[in-house]
């Protein structure tokens, strides 16, 4: 359990990291925004405008296009949370809004390639789209319940933010099959090790730190809101 343990920390500190690197290196445009008078929304509906292009060309079976702008869908989901505190407008709304979002757009990204795997009949790909869709949602689920039971569930081997990397990069460099395979059987350990871990916290009777009672947004990410990272780079 210690190993476990130890080794779960270190994958959180890892994405923390790679979130302050981000962070960093997307200042400049932050800024730039920021000056401009560009709200948070905006970025956020911009995000999900490229998803959904993503999952048009994902299913006409352009899958490099569709890749760069799945990418791209996740370097808004980090500018809006980050041009939110800069400009001082994070909001409970605005947190509801970006997990619907990047939900939602990951959600047709996956109908585009189904649609495209079973154009080809590759119907393995289409069952590893289902399993990938379905893994990463209950990933996201079961830190929702988990935490508005009061259980801490930061935990997870595989977010929001990896996923989109790697089904990013299986598209652009065509491996979209084993990308999603990989996401889906990742996914569903994912979730298996968060409602082992919650179902032990819970009979152990261990409140989280910051369990308020009420369900947060998911999103690694794999949930966030726009005052704290989330799964596009942190949680699920």
């Amino acid at each position: 359990m210690t190993d476990e343990s130890e080794i779960i920390s270190a994958i959180v500190k890892l994405r923390r990291r790679a979130q302050r690197l981000s962070a960093g290196a997307l200042a400049p445009l932050v800024n730039w925004l920021a000056a401009r008078g560009i709200r948070p929304d905006q970025i956020t509906w911009a995000g999900f405008d490229l998803a959904v292009a993503a999952a048009v060309l994902a299913a006409f079976r352009l899958f490099i296009l569709a890749g760069i702008l799945f990418l791209l869908s996740g370097v808004a989901d980090l500018v809006d949370g980050a041009l939110a505190r800069r400009a001082e407008r994070v909001s409970d709304s605005g947190a509801f809004l970006d997990s619907l979002l990047s939900r939602g757009g990951e959600a047709l990204l996956h109908v585009g390639a189904a649609v495209a795997f079973a154009w080809w009949g590759a119907w393995p790909g289409v069952l590893a789209v289902a399993l990938s869709l379905s893994g990463s949602h209950l990933t996201s689920y079961a830190r929702a319940q988990a935490e508005a039971l009061g259980i801490d569930l930061e935990e997870v081997w595989v977010g929001r933010g990896e996923r989109l990397i790697v089904l990013s990069l299986g598209l652009i460099l065509h491996f979209a099959l084993i990308a999603f395979w990989v996401i889906a059987v990742a996914s569903w350990a994912s979730a298996a090790h968060r409602a082992w871990l919650a179902h032990a916290r819970l009979t152990a009777g261990k409140p989280a730190e910051s369990g308020t009672g009420a369900a947060p947004s998911p999103g690694e990410g794999d949930g966030k809101d726009k005052g704290k990272g989330d799964d596009t780079t942190a949680s699920s």
